[in-house]
């Protein structure tokens, strides 16, 4: 249903390149409404734009490729649409978990990005696809998630976004009621990101695939070692860490738009272990923080391609 009564006049007329995470931030929003959109095909960016499904994912139809239509190639991944439905019944078929049909969008979006050339890009890229995917799957509450993704190889850097319309961080969050203390939406972005936070219980995370609340911390310290940003809207609040420090955002948004940047010439401390290495370390930060122990699951504190 639309959020507004009259149709909204946007000028695309001037449109230059969007980026993975301007494109799904931009197009959700449009999409919340009736958009009348002005176009120029001679626009510097207007025929990637169109070509990676942009203006579809705005609401604008007959203009480019619609979502998913795109197969994306070496360098970018278009905008893909993701149907939480479709990836449960994948996981029936297959007899396998639903982080596992994560992990294999995760290798097939970084061997789009990278040729599947450089095994350390492969694994750094998969291994944030797949923490941030079932991150949104676990505990949007929404039906659909949106990622993408561009590989500059000439400037070294890389980077991937997933956005969802859920219900954000906040209240995905105070499902646990160890998390009661939380009251706002800045605090739940920075609470996500420390080791062992999660919105399930500590009782009742069982099993390899069991939500430990390690994912986002190790992508996030990935984006540390590897010179890089690790940036979270999440409704009213958005925040983006990097080497000049934190940053936050204005927001209007209405779901969680996760985005990570990486310098790919400075991925030396991301050898195949750094997954283990960073859960040890969070494990260390949580029982010094609060006392308990609670270790990351074998899933998330492992890296495979």
């Amino acid at each position: 249903m639309a959020d507004a009564c009259k149709p909204i006049n946007v000028d695309f007329t001037d449109i230059g390149f969007v980026s993975p995470s301007a494109a799904l931030l931009i197009s959700s929003v449009m999409r919340r409404t009736q958009v009348e959109a002005r176009i120029n095909e001679d626009a510097t960016g207007f025929g990637y734009a169109a070509h990676i499904g942009f203006f579809d994912a705005c609401g604008v139809s007959g203009i480019g490729n619609k979502v998913g239509e795109a197969s994306g190639s070496p360098g970018y991944s278009p905008i893909k649409c993701l149907e939480f439905e479709d990836v449960k019944r994948q996981s029936r078929q297959q007899g396998s978990a639903v982080p596992e049909v994560l992990q294999t969008r995760g290798e097939n979006l970084a061997r789009i990005l990278t040729r599947g050339s450089d095994p350390k890009i492969m694994r750094v890229v998969t291994y944030a696809m797949r923490e941030i995917l079932r991150n949104c799957v676990e505990h949007s509450t929404s039906s659909t998630l949106w990622y993408a993704g561009q590989y500059w190889e000439n400037s070294h850097t890389v980077e991937v976004a997933v956005l969802d319309e859920g219900v954000g961080m906040l209240a995905s969050l105070r499902h646990n009621p160890e998390n009661a203390d939380i009251s706002c939406e800045e605090e739940a972005i920075r609470a996500a990101l420390l080791p062992a936070v999660s919105g399930v219980p500590l009782e009742q995370r069982k099993g390899d695939w069991g939500n430990s609340g390690y994912g986002l911390y190790i992508t996030r310290r990935m984006c540390g070692i590897g010179s890089g940003s690790f940036g979270v809207v999440s409704n009213d609040a958005a925040l983006l860490l990097s080497e000049k420090g934190d940053t936050k955002i204005p927001s209007m948004f209405r779901g969680t738009l996760v985005v990570m940047r990486l310098d790919t010439s400075r991925l030396d401390g991301l050898d195949g272990d750094f997954a283990e290495r960073i859960a040890r370390e969070g494990e260390i930060e949580y029982e010094m923080r609060t006392g308990k122990k609670s270790p990351a699951s074998s899933t998330s504190r492992s890296v495979e391609i």
